[in-house]
C-alpha cells in the first residue's frame, strides 16, 4: 500500500520579498540581481551576456529583443526585473510565477512536500504568518501554469550567484513526471466567510493529478503544528 505523508523540504528565499517559481535553469538564464544593488558598467553587463550565451547557445537566436519592445520588465540584455515581474507570466521561452503574498514580508519561508511512496507530488511554500488551527477552513485556487523543460523546478529569491558568475536557485527539486506544464495554486484560510481570507501558502502540483485536497492541507496544518511544538520542547 502506498504511503502518503508530509515532509519538510527546507527553506526558500533569502532576506528579500520576491520568490520566483520557475524552471531551475531560468535563474541563470534570465535573472541578475546586481543592477538593483550596484552600478554595473556596460562592459560588465556584456560580460554576463557573453557567459550566458556560451552556456546557453539557444539564447543567441531566441532572445527577448524579438518581442514587443513595450515589455518594461525585460532589459536589453535579457534580464527580467524582479520588481516588475508579473505574478504569472509566460513569454517566449520563459514562464514563471512570483508569489504575491510574500511581497512586503522579508525573510525565509518553509517548503513542505506532499509525498506518495517517497516521491514529492506537491510542493507547498508556507506562509508562517498565517493564523492556523486544527479546524481551519481552506480553499485551493489554481492561479498559474508554468513549463518545466530541464526536468527540475526552482523556487527561490534570485540573489545567489554561482561559481560561473551566473545566478542559481538554492532550492531545486527534480519533477517526478519530467518535463511538462505544472499547475500552481494559492491556498487560502477562510475566516468566517468568503470575504475574510488570508494566504496560507502557494502549492505546485507535480503529479499531474488532483493530489492536493482541503483534507490534505488540514493534514499539513496538523503536521506544521506538531513540528512547531517539538521545536519548543
Amino acid at each position: 500500500m502506498s504511503e502518503v505523508n508530509w515532509r519538510y523540504l527546507g527553506e526558500v528565499g533569502y532576506e528579500g520579498d520576491k520568490v520566483i517559481i520557475t524552471d531551475s535553469e531560468n535563474f541563470p538564464k534570465f535573472f541578475d540581481p546586481r543592477p538593483s544593488l550596484i552600478i554595473l558598467t556596460e562592459e560588465e553587463m556584456k560580460q554576463t551576456q557573453k557567459i550566458r550565451a556560451e552556456k546557453y547557445p539557444d539564447l543567441r537566436n531566441d532572445n527577448f529583443k524579438k518581442l514587443n519592445t513595450n515589455i518594461d520588465y525585460i532589459d536589453r540584455y535579457g534580464n527580467i526585473d524582479l520588481h516588475e515581474h508579473p505574478t504569472c507570466v509566460s513569454i517566449n521561452n520563459y514562464s514563471g510565477y512570483k508569489i504575491p503574498w510574500i511581497y512586503g514580508v522579508m525573510g525565509k519561508f518553509e517548503a513542505y512536500g506532499n509525498c506518495l511512496s517517497n516521491k514529492v507530488i506537491d510542493i507547498l511554500v508556507y506562509n508562517n504568518r498565517s493564523n492556523i488551527n486544527k479546524n481551519s477552513e481552506t480553499k485551493i485556487r489554481k492561479v498559474c501554469s508554468i513549463e518545466i523543460y530541464s526536468g527540475c523546478i526552482g523556487i527561490d529569491e534570485p540573489v545567489f550567484m554561482g561559481k560561473n558568475e551566473l545566478l542559481e536557485s538554492k532550492f531545486n527539486l527534480k519533477c517526478p513526471q519530467g518535463n511538462g506544464h505544472y499547475d500552481i495554486s494559492q491556498i487560502e484560510i477562510v475566516q468566517g466567510n468568503e470575504f475574510q481570507k488570508e494566504p496560507f501558502g502557494t502549492a505546485v502540483n507535480l503529479s499531474g493529478e488532483n493530489s492536493l485536497s482541503e483534507e490534505r492541507v488540514q493534514d499539513l496544518i496538523n503536521f506544521i503544528k506538531k513540528r512547531s511544538e517539538s521545536k519548543i520542547i
